[in-house]
């Protein structure tokens, strides 16, 4: 009875992460990091810890004096928490719904060289926001053959907790599975729209080559050459 319970809350997982897949959020096109004036140092830093207050982010360090603002790991929405809007694609959703993840996100503003207009250099500062994702792994999965070859499977579901302590593993394990660069490029685009009005370009799409059409009449494909006229 559990395992038809247990399967059929799969099955409505694995419908409602399809119903998921069609669905993202829109990506501007925004460098990152990005040049921002001198001027406008304040009113980017506040923006940052106001953008990630808004989307629920405990802010663990707010550093103005050397431009850095980070946050403490957060739980990736899964299929069940639409309010959160931290995953950017219907693919993300998927994986935060079947996987344990989380998200870190560090932001630095910081000065550096940089030519204006007129081909001057000066200076200024840059924005840089950071989004590191690691996910979470079961005890089991952190000992090795030999350890898992002696526990029968209901042992290897409760693991022994002075087992781990002597191996030295914790209770879960995070592992980095890299940087949510779709995340970033929404953050960069909310900072500086919130802190001076900024506002990125769509992408254009690429056009597509025009494929030459065959004259009236003519029998012979656009891409290959007519056959030469006999003498």
């Amino acid at each position: 009875m559990n395992r038809v319970k247990l399967t059929g809350c799969w099955l409505v997982l694995a419908a409602t992460v399809v119903v998921a897949g069609g669905c993202g959020r829109s990506v501007p096109n925004v460098s990152n990091p990005i040049a921002i004036g001198t001027n406008e140092y304040d009113q980017v830093f506040d923006a940052t810890v106001d953008v990630l207050r808004d989307k629920r982010y405990v802010v663990d360090r707010k550093d103005r004096r050397f431009g850095v603002v980070t946050t403490e790991p957060r739980i990736a929405a899964s299929v069940f928490e639409p309010w959160y809007d931290d995953n950017s694609t219907g693919h993300q959703v998927a994986e935060a719904s079947l996987n344990h993840e989380r998200r870190t996100i560090r932001v630095e503003i910081q000065p550096v060289k940089a030519a204006d207009d007129s081909g001057a250099i000066t200076d200024r500062y840059q924005l840089f926001v950071q989004v590191d994702m690691d996910r979470r792994h079961n005890p089991p999965q952190t000992l090795n053959s030999a350890a898992l070859g002696r526990m029968s499977i209901q042992q290897s579901r409760r693991i022994n907790r002075p087992l781990l302590t002597e191996r030295g593993i914790e209770k879960v394990e995070w592992s980095p599975i890299g940087r949510d660069e779709l995340l970033e490029q929404r953050l960069v685009e909310e900072i500086l729209h919130r802190a001076v009005g900024f506002v990125a370009k769509p992408v254009e799409p690429t056009p597509e080559p025009a494929t030459p059409e065959p004259s009236p009449g003519s029998d012979t494909p656009a891409d290959q050459p007519a056959a030469p006229a006999k003498s």
